[in-house]
């Protein structure tokens, strides 16, 4: 459990610096509505005893130089920050995609899912609209995800929300 939320904080963190990065250099390529998304995807796993934890982060970006750029400055963050924080975590290399599998795009429309996710969206131009899933957990532990969220609502003009899933 607490790694976890150790996992937790690595995201937020990684969030963050992304968010402050995208601000200082992309003033200039914010459109008000985003008409043809590319998507980035990055994912992060991490194995906890009998099982494995993944962690997907999903970006709506302008299009395929904002994906790629906006995917290079959170790959880098989470190689920086992963030795120290949690060096049994297991990076994948981001991607840019076109179109996403029915259960993620559905995600970008707070529909619920079997856990429960992040939903930050944009607040400004200068924002972009996230999901963030960890698949592998069970209902109680994607609930504390929630737990988060006033560390992803730090420094961003969008209303971060909790997508709980529903209870049987």
């Amino acid at each position: 459990m607490k790694k976890i939320i150790i996992f937790l904080l690595i995201v937020a963190a990684a969030y963050y610096f992304l968010q402050r990065y995208h601000k200082a250099h992309d003033v200039d390529l914010d459109p008000e509505v985003i008409v043809n998304p590319v998507y980035a995807e990055a994912r992060v796993k991490f194995e906890t005893p009998g099982r494995t934890v993944d962690g997907v982060m999903l970006m709506q970006t302008v299009d395929q130089a904002d994906c790629q750029k906006q995917s290079h400055a959170l790959e880098r963050y989470l190689k920086e920050s992963q030795a120290s924080i949690c060096p049994t975590c297991k990076l994948q290399p981001s991607e840019c995609k076109t179109e996403l599998e029915p259960r993620y795009l559905k995600l970008f429309d707070n529909k619920t899912s079997s856990v429960t996710y992040l939903s930050l969206p944009r607040g400004d131009r200068s924002e972009r609209e996230l999901r963030l899933i960890y698949w592998g957990v069970t209902l109680e532990e994607s609930d504390r995800l929630c737990s988060a969220l006033p560390a992803f609502q730090k420094g961003r003009k969008g209303v971060v929300t909790c997508v709980r899933a529903p209870r049987e």
